[in-house]
C-alpha cells in the first residue's frame, strides 16, 4: 500500500519524498543509537549499560529493517533495467563500487593514520594483509548491503528470481555461521528481499483484491489505519528485551536452544516489519496531510545518509566522547548531541558531494 507508491512518477522527473524521508528517519535513528551508546558517560559505555535502554531497543527494532526495505525496493529498479547479463554485470559493478569504494577509501585513510601513529616493522605483504582485514571488519552495514544486493542480483540473472532459491537460502541462514559480521547480514536479508519483491511484483500486488480493499480503507481512514499499525507495532515491541539484539544473541539457532533462537529470530523479524511499516505509514500520512514542501529535513538527511553513516563515528568518538565520558547519563543531552551530529555530518556530506571525484567518497 505504501511501498507500491514510493517510486515517484514514471517519467522520473520528480523524486518522491517518502523514500528519502524514510532513509532520513533511519539515519537519524542510527545516529541517536550511537550517541546513546557512546556519549552517556564512561561507565555507561564501558559497562555496556545501553543494552538495557528501552530507547535503544526501540531504535533497533525498526531502523535497519526500514532502511533495508527501501534499499531493496530501489535495487529492483536498478537490476530490472538491465536486459542482458552484460548490462547486469555493469549494474553489479556500479553498485559494488558505490558500496565498497567508501569502505576501502576511508579504511585506508584510517589505516595509514594508524601506521604513522604506531610505527612497527612490517613487510609490504603484512601491511597489505592488515589493510584488507581492516576493510573486511569496518563499515559492516555497507558490506551487508553489498552481500544482499549480490544475492538478489544472482537470483535475478541466473535463477529468474526464484522464490524457491530465496526460500531455501532463508532457511539456511538459521544454521550458517554468524562470524565475520554475517549475523547482521542474515538479519537484514529478509527486509531487503521483501523490498525487492514488493517492487518486482508491484503491479500484481496492487491488483490483488485484498490489497485493493486495504488501499480503499487507507484512503478513507488513514488515521485509523495508522493507529492500528501503531498498536500492532508497539504491542509487539512490549516483548522486546536485551536478548533480542542481533549483536547480542546472534542469528544462528545453535547459539542457544534451537526453539528459543528460532522464536527470537522470527520475533525480531516480525517486529522489524511491523515497525518499518508503521513508520512508513506515519511518514506517508504526515506528507499527505501537510504537503511535501514542509518535509525538507528528513529527505535531506536521507539523501546524505551514506555520508552521515561514514562520518558520525569520527564526530562521536574522536571529538565528542572525550567531553561526555566524565558526565552522568542524560537523555536530553543524547538527543541534543544526536541533532548536532546529524547537522554536522549531513552538511559535510552535502558539501563534499558537490566536488567531482570527492563525491564518490560519500556515495554521491
Amino acid at each position: 500500500m505504501v511501498l507500491s507508491d514510493i517510486s515517484g512518477n514514471r517519467a522520473g522527473r520528480h523524486r518522491a519524498v517518502l523514500p528519502d524521508a524514510a532513509k532520513g528517519l533511519a539515519a537519524a535513528s542510527v545516529v541517536l543509537v550511537h550517541c546513546l551508546q557512546e556519549l552517556n558517560g564512561y561507565e555507561w559505555r564501558t559497562e555496556e549499560l545501553y543494552w538495557g535502554s528501552r530507547l535503544n531497543m526501540l531504535q533497533h527494532s525498526f531502523n535497519l529493517p526500514l532502511f533495508m526495505l527501501i534499499t531493496g525496493f530501489f535495487s529492483c529498479r536498478q537490476i530490472s533495467r538491465a536486459k542482458t547479463l552484460r548490462e547486469g554485470v555493469r549494474v553489479l559493478f556500479r553498485r559494488s563500487f558505490a558500496c565498497l569504494f567508501p569502505v576501502f577509501a576511508w579504511t585506508g585513510l584510517e589505516y595509514l593514520m594508524a601506521l604513522f601513529s604506531y610505527p612497527a616493522s612490517r613487510s609490504t605483504g603484512e601491511i597489505l594483509l592488515g589493510y584488507l582485514i581492516s576493510c573486511s571488519e569496518h563499515y559492516w552495514f555497507l558490506w551487508a548491503v553489498f552481500y544482499c544486493f549480490l544475492v538478489i542480483w544472482g537470483g535475478h540473472f541466473f535463477l529468474q528470481d526464484s522464490l524457491l532459491f530465496h526460500g531455501l537460502l532463508f532457511l539456511s541462514l538459521f544454521v550458517l555461521p554468524d562470524e565475520y559480521g554475517m549475523n547482521t547480514c542474515k538479519f537484514m536479508y529478509p527486509f531487503f528481499l521483501a523490498g525487492y519483491y514488493a517492487a518486482l511484483k508491484k503491479e500484481s500486488i496492487r491488483e490483488h483484491p485484498v490489497v485493493q480493499k486495504a488501499r480503499d480503507i487507507y484512503a478513507e481512514h488513514p488515521l485509523k489505519v495508522l493507529f492500528a499499525a501503531g498498536a500492532l507495532y508497539f504491542g509487539l515491541f512490549l516483548l522486546y528485551n536485551d536478548k533480542v539484539f542481533i549483536f547480542v544473541s546472534g542469528y544462528r539457532i545453535t547459539n542457544a536452544a534451537a526453539w528459543k533462537m528460532i522464536a527470537v529470530d522470527l520475533y525480531r523479524m516480525t517486529v522489524g516489519f511491523a515497525g518499518a511499516g508503521f513508520f512508513l505509514l506515519l511518514l506517508a500520512v504526515l506528507i499527505q496531510r501537510y504537503g511535501e514542501e514542509r518535509f525538507r529535513v528528513l529527505p535531506f538527511l536521507g539523501r546524505n545518509s551514506l555520508g552521515i553513516y561514514l562520518f558520525q563515528g569520527y564526530v562521536i568518538i574522536l571529538f565528542l566522547r572525550q567531553y561526555t565520558d566524565p558526565l552522568p547519563p542524560s537523555l536530553f543531552r543524547t538527543f541534543m548531541l544526536a541533532a548536532a551530529v546529524l547537522g554536522v555530518t549531513s552538511a559535510v556530506t552535502e558539501c563534499l558531494g558537490r566536488i567531482p571525484g570527492i563525491r564518490l567518497l560519500v556515495g554521491k
